[in-house]
């Protein structure tokens, strides 16, 4: 599981975002969203988000590989380079499943590690 978020972007205005959400020092999973983004002139607008996947990193008994994002309370600033995502994961240390929300803040101009496709 990295340590920070890992932005990846594609050529053909697809991208993803990995961040790892830890729950205490002994739960973490990695949440993976996809987003969509335009480059014009050298400047880059998310212009969509699409979905969030959850893999178990560390302690979980089960992980709901889908997580539901908060449609309704993202936040995309004003000139588009910059998102904030919220959503809920399901995870289950063997007796039901128990909810836990975050975020997932997409940056395309600012100084995050990245990865090519």
């Amino acid at each position: 599981m990295p340590d920070k978020p890992v932005l990846t972007l594609g050529e053909n205005g697809q991208g993803t975002l990995a961040t790892p959400v830890s729950v205490g020092e002994d739960y973490g999973v990695l949440v993976t969203l996809s987003f969509q983004y335009s480059d014009k002139e050298g400047k880059k607008q998310i212009t969509g988000i699409g979905e969030a996947t959850v893999e178990n990193a560390k302690g979980w008994f089960h992980v709901n590989r889908v997580a539901e994002i908060d449609r309704e309370h993202i936040y995309l600033s004003d000139d588009g380079w910059q998102a904030t995502v919220p959503f809920t994961y399901y995870v289950s240390l063997g007796s039901g499943y128990d909810a836990y929300d975050s975020a997932a803040v997409i940056s395309l101009n600012a100084d995050m590690p990245m990865s090519q496709p």
